[in-house]
């Protein structure tokens, strides 16, 4: 988490004048949702159920129960948030869209050549595409994170260890150790 933190302070000493995390938002929109799915609001004082059609701000949280929430980033890139998942908009400017994924996985659709960058922080490291990409990251239920590539390459990092993770192929970053692994396998 301190990575991102430090990423992001300096994220925003650079990012661009004129351009508000409040007109930003425009581009982090709620597609749909099944099932059971809230969003904490003001940092999670506040929880509702998620509807179709809101633009997700800065520190707003989605929690999945039994169900699914799939957002639309920059216009057509998507996110999917799976049964079980717990995640949070950490950083939504012209600079970067960060998230924090406490639990479960995120499967992203990432479409959009965009100068804005797409970081996923979970307890075990971080998460990038590098350019566009088709990947799921996963916050496991033993504090690791798990990033698989479908399409494209995404940089996973830990403290261990960094990773460029291409198609095809999948990583795992706990506090000790990366795995990496043909996908099938």
């Amino acid at each position: 988490m301190q990575k991102l933190l430090a990423i992001l302070s300096l994220c925003c000493l650079l990012s661009p004048v004129g351009v508000s995390a409040d007109s930003w938002n425009e581009d982090l929109v709620v597609k749909g949702v099944s099932g059971d799915v809230t969003i904490g609001v003001f940092g999670g004082t506040e929880w509702g159920p998620l509807q179709e059609g809101t633009r997700l701000k800065q520190v707003d949280s989605i929690q999945v129960g039994k169900g699914e929430a799939e957002l639309v980033l920059f216009k057509n890139t998507l996110l999917r948030l799976g049964t079980g998942s717990s995640m949070t908009v950490i950083e939504l400017n012209a600079e970067i869209t960060g998230f924090y994924l406490s639990k479960g996985a995120a499967k992203v659709e990432y479409v959009t050549a965009t100068p804005n960058r797409l970081v996923f922080e979970t307890a075990a490291g971080l998460a990038e595409p590098k350019g566009k990409a088709v990947f799921t990251v996963e916050a496991t239920d033993d504090g690791a994170m798990e990033v698989s590539v479908q399409r494209g390459t995404v940089a996973a990092e830990g403290d261990k260890c960094r990773r460029e993770v291409k198609k095809g192929s999948a990583v795992r970053i706990d506090q000790e150790s990366c795995t990496s692994k043909a996908l099938g396998k």
